[in-house]
């Protein structure tokens, strides 16, 4: 009787190890998924981001004539389209394309606009989405 007691602690001490072995890792996938779809998130808001401010420069609602740099920071406006983007760092390089016609006059002002957006991810690593267009500005 007392050898089988000690052969079910053993049993259930092995069960025990075997499935603390089995959980470990199983911890890591579920911590490296939720990173993942952290990741994910980011990239979708950067994408957001970026998607808006090319339409708002086709719009003529901001200039395209211009390279600057920019820190995105929250605002107290809360209709600011930039608050949940505080954080972010854009670089904007615009360069005026010098298309002509078969007469060589120019045909219009075309611009090669590119927007990089860079940020410290929520991990700590550096991420960027870029994107480049071309756009003609509205006649004033």
């Amino acid at each position: 009787m007392r050898a089988a007691r000690g052969f079910i602690l053993l049993e259930v001490m092995l069960a025990v190890a075997i499935f603390a072995l089995a959980v470990i890792p199983l911890g890591k996938c579920v911590q490296e998924c939720v990173r993942a779809q952290t990741l994910k998130e980011e990239d979708a808001r950067a994408r957001q981001f970026l998607a808006g401010r090319e339409a708002e420069m086709e719009g003529g609602k901001r200039r395209v004539d211009e390279s600057k740099s920019e820190d995105l920071k929250a605002t107290e406006d809360r209709d600011s389209d930039e608050a949940p983007f505080a954080g972010m760092h854009l670089e904007t390089k615009s360069k005026k394309i010098q298309l002509l016609d078969e007469h060589d006059q120019e045909i219009g002002s075309v611009f090669d606009v590119t927007l990089v957006l860079t940020w410290k991810s929520t991990g700590g690593s550096d991420q960027s989405k870029s994107v480049e267009f071309y756009v003609t500005p509205p006649s004033t």
